[in-house]
């Protein structure tokens, strides 16, 4: 075998082997802003969601706020929660009933994350966590359960740690 076959085929084994080691997140909390950029272009951001048995994956419909674009249904990850400074904020649906909302806040739009979902029942409604994962780990984060009971709603918001931040009705 030649120099340049060699060379040839080394070429897409190191691209492998780099888009491998970013595909498994081993550099998702990278503070260098170039391998950021890398991630973004080699990954994304992704999102894991996770339920109790007595959960129904295929009811499971989470959307970008404020906006009609679905990043979560039919149990797979639609990859299009865009770019936006500020960070995303999710609606969650369980079987087309809003059942809460998941606030991030990410300082930049080039930095990518996890963001895992972990759903169950509670007293008949359904609940989840949410637990972001990425350079801006430690920025603010709450998930907020809605319940509506009659003609109210009932609101109550945590942090991932599950301390409660507020309580609220309408």
């Amino acid at each position: 075998m030649t120099l340049k076959n060699k060379t040839l085929l080394l070429v897409p084994v190191i691209f492998l082997l780099v888009f491998s080691i970013f595909r498994i997140g081993l550099f998702r909390n990278s503070k260098n802003d170039f391998v950021q950029v890398l991630n973004k272009v080699f990954v994304g951001n992704e999102m894991i969601v996770k339920f109790s048995p007595d959960i129904d994956l295929q009811k499971i419909k989470i959307n970008l706020a404020f906006s009609d674009k679905t990043v979560f249904e039919q149990g797979r990850f639609l990859n299009n929660i865009g770019e936006a400074y500020g960070g995303p904020i999710f609606d969650v649906y369980y079987d087309n009933l809003l059942v809460g909302r998941a606030v991030y806040d990410n300082t930049n739009e080039w930095y990518v994350n996890e963001f895992l979902f972990d759903f169950f029942r509670d007293d008949k409604q359904i609940k989840f966590t949410f637990i972001p994962n990425g350079r801006d780990k430690y920025g603010d984060v709450a998930y907020i359960w809605i319940k509506k009971t009659n003609d109210s709603l009932s609101f109550e918001s945590y942090r991932p740690s599950g301390e409660l931040i507020n309580k609220w009705k309408e």
